[in-house]
This record gives structure tokens, C-alpha cells and sequence, in this order.
């Protein structure tokens, strides 16, 4: 119980801290329903529970053996980021400049599993909080699996309620309408450039 109560504790600022992840779902909930970033949350939630389970199964240790391959996944992480960031400067459907061939890009499901299939930084965030600790009982590795991807869900929520609350409001002043993209587009240049 006291493994799991120090666990918790240094996940705290690492999870809640305004990273890639958390900074994505903020400018989502900034343009979109929240109902709708849900499900992008949901996806990559999948995802980070999945990568919890992986990195206990040593798949963290084939990133560090292959860093062409934990290169790579950065790279594409980064242009996913891009694609989306620039679905979201594009004019929502019904503006006056909406003649755009190509639709905006809508959060779903889908999009979070593959966002966050493309975040080589959890594997390694997952293996680096749980090296500390004994891993060697099953029950014990369960309930940290489980508080790291709980928090991660909660931290995703609001952060997004942030954005809902807060973008949203500014984004629907005249001339911050493009303020979510160009947020998010920062940030897929912060991860190229310091990840």
C-alpha cells in the first residue's frame, strides 16, 4: 500500500502537468463539444492502458534498442499533431469561408487511438515511473496500472474542461477563432523541437 501511495504521488505532476497529451485535448475541447472530444479522450485512453500493459511486458526496452523506431514514432506523432492542427484553422462548416475542399479534421475515437499510438513519450514516461518500484507482484503492478491510467483519463478530462471553459469562450470572440489551432500547432512544434 505504501508502493502505491508513492506511486500516485510522483505520477501526480507528471500526469497532470501540461504536456503534449493534455495540451491536445484542451485545444480540442476548445473548438469542439465536449461530448465530441470524449471520445477522442476515450480512444486514447485505450491506448494508454494497452502501453501500461506493454511496457510491464518490456516492449519500452525495443524503443531503447531501436531508436531509429522511437525516432520515427516521434516524427509521425508530430505530423499527426500537424494534421490535425490544421483541420482545426480551417473555417468550421456553415462560415462564410467554408469553400474548402478538404473537411476539418473532427476528433473521435479513432483519432485518439491513433494520437496516442504515435506517443513514443508514454512508453517511456510508463517504464520510468514504474523502475523505482518492485514490480515483481502481480497484484501490486495491477492496482499501479490502474491508478496510472485513471489519472491519465481524469487528467484528460480536465484539461478538456479547461478548453471548453476557457478557449471556447475566447474562440468565439471576433478574431480568436483560430486560437485552438494555432495552440495545438504550437504544440506539435514543441514536441519536434524538444522531444
Amino acid at each position: 500500500m505504501e508502493q502505491l501511495a508513492a506511486y500516485t504521488l510522483l505520477l501526480l505532476p507528471l500526469i497532470f502537468s501540461p504536456g503534449p497529451a493534455n495540451l491536445t485535448m484542451c485545444t480540442l475541447a476548445g473548438r469542439y463539444q465536449l461530448a465530441q472530444v470524449s471520445w477522442f479522450i476515450l480512444g486514447a485512453n485505450v491506448v494508454t492502458g494497452l502501453m501500461v500493459l506493454a511496457g510491464l511486458l518490456g516492449a519500452a526496452e525495443l524503443l531503447e534498442q531501436f531508436p531509429a523506431f522511437a525516432k520515427a514514432l516521434k516524427y509521425a506523432g508530430c505530423g499527426y499533431l500537424l494534421w490535425i492542427a490544421i483541420g482545426m484553422l480551417k473555417p468550421s462548416k456553415g462560415s462564410e469561408n467554408s469553400g474548402s475542399q478538404i473537411p476539418a479534421v473532427q476528433p473521435g475515437f479513432w483519432q485518439g487511438l491513433v494520437f496516442q499510438s504515435l506517443n513514443p513519450k508514454l512508453m517511456l514516461i510508463i517504464v520510468a515511473t514504474m523502475a523505482g518500484f518492485d514490480v515483481s507482484n502481480v497484484q501490486v503492478v495491477a492496482a499501479m496500472a490502474t491508478v496510472f491510467v485513471i489519472l491519465h483519463f481524469m487528467s484528460h478530462y480536465l484539461w478538456a474542461l479547461f478548453g471548453q471553459i476557457v478557449l471556447k469562450q475566447l474562440a468565439e470572440s471576433p478574431g480568436w477563432s483560430t486560437l485552438p489551432g494555432i495552440m495545438l500547432l504550437m504544440v506539435s512544434v514543441w514536441m519536434l523541437v524538444l522531444g
